[in-house]
């Protein structure tokens, strides 16, 4: 993957990588080119410091593998829609806190047996 021209600077440059690319026709690469979020690159050292502009951050992975980012964007249906009407306890903090999250929250269920949160910090 290539992309040529002025105004391409790389907001970010990964070189001396094993890049693994995910491309049966170019499995392998020691460098990529990020711009707004997105691989504009990928290849040799050289070809990607082409894309280096001023304002270009560069990191050595010094040969350490890079690899496509992993985005774990599935939900279950059934929990995951029933855990909408759960109390929502994440940025609860302290006993106070938590004891007037619950009692706010305990008569929007009146029929409920049991509350359910979720997302509290232990600590």
């Amino acid at each position: 993957m290539s992309v040529t021209g002025a105004g391409h600077n790389a907001d970010l440059i990964v070189i001396s990588g094993r890049v693994l690319t995910i491309d049966d026709d170019n499995p392998t690469a020691e460098a990529v080119a990020v711009k707004d979020g997105a691989i504009i690159a990928i290849g040799s050292r050289a070809s990607i410091e082409e894309f280096k502009g001023p304002a270009t951050k560069v990191i050595d992975a010094k040969g350490g593998s890079v690899l496509p980012g992993f985005i774990e964007a599935h939900m279950h249906l059934f929990s995951g829609g029933a855990e909408l009407a759960h109390l929502q306890l994440t940025g609860i903090h302290g006993f106070e806190a938590l004891q007037k999250a619950i009692r706010d929250y305990a008569p929007t269920r009146p029929d409920a047996k049991m509350l359910v949160g979720q997302g509290v910090d232990y600590t």
